[in-house]
């Protein structure tokens, strides 16, 4: 019993020693991750991975109908150890003519009885005016008026997501869309036999951008 006993304590004791030597381990561990030198990152603007679309609603129903600006200029963007920071002063212009909705023939509608009917519109202007986590705003012009618009934003994964739903009627552009309704007035038609182009464009524009980690 005596020699069951000291076993007992020699192995009781031999755990206990261990389990003190692993904390002390592990806290030497913590400690050194502590004094660690912490990752620093810089973040750059990528036009190649940066895109801009909208969706249109026709038919009382509101089908959507969306695509894209083939081509986008973006300008006074920096270097920054923020996402949001490379877009800090951001300014960008979109060529109305480079509207893309994967039907060559509607695209022809778009910018002829939409745009062509906007007063010198040619580009669609703009510029960042503040960016968050969740709520941003930029600016837009076109049709000669200049509005700044809340969004929606994203920030994430090394892109930054903005969306919102715009109001045509802020830039006086109902002429327009009721222009476009005209020249596609069967196409806009859905069950109940009403034609009808909202004059609601949801807008999404995202980028990705370079990061560079040292």
């Amino acid at each position: 019993m005596k020699r069951k006993f000291l076993t007992l304590l020699t192995v009781g004791s031999f755990a206990f020693f261990a389990s003190c030597g692993n904390q002390g381990t592990e806290k030497k561990t913590e400690e050194k991750d502590k004094t660690a030198k912490k990752e620093e990152c810089t973040y750059a603007f990528d036009l190649e991975n940066t895109s801009v679309k909208w969706t249109a609603y026709k038919t009382t129903e509101k089908i959507g109908v969306s695509g894209t600006f083939d081509s986008l200029i973006v300008s006074n963007t920096q270097k920054a150890n923020s996402i949001a920071g490379v877009f800090e002063n951001a300014t960008f212009e979109i060529p109305v003519a480079t509207v893309n909705s994967n039907a060559p023939d509607r695209d022809k509608k778009i910018l002829a009885h939409f745009f062509g009917v906007l007063d010198k519109t040619t580009m669609i202007t703009g510029g960042v005016k503040k960016l968050g986590d969740k709520k941003s705003s930029v600016s837009i012009e076109m049709n000669g008026i200049q509005k700044d618009v809340e969004t929606e934003s994203l920030i994430r994964n090394d892109s930054i997501i903005l969306s919102s739903v715009i109001d045509l009627a802020q830039w006086k552009a109902q002429p327009a869309v009721d222009s476009l309704n005209t020249v596609c007035y069967d196409l806009h038609k859905g069950s109940d036999g009403v034609s009808k182009l909202w004059p609601e464009v949801k807008i999404e524009i995202s980028s990705k951008v370079q990061k560079d980690c040292k």
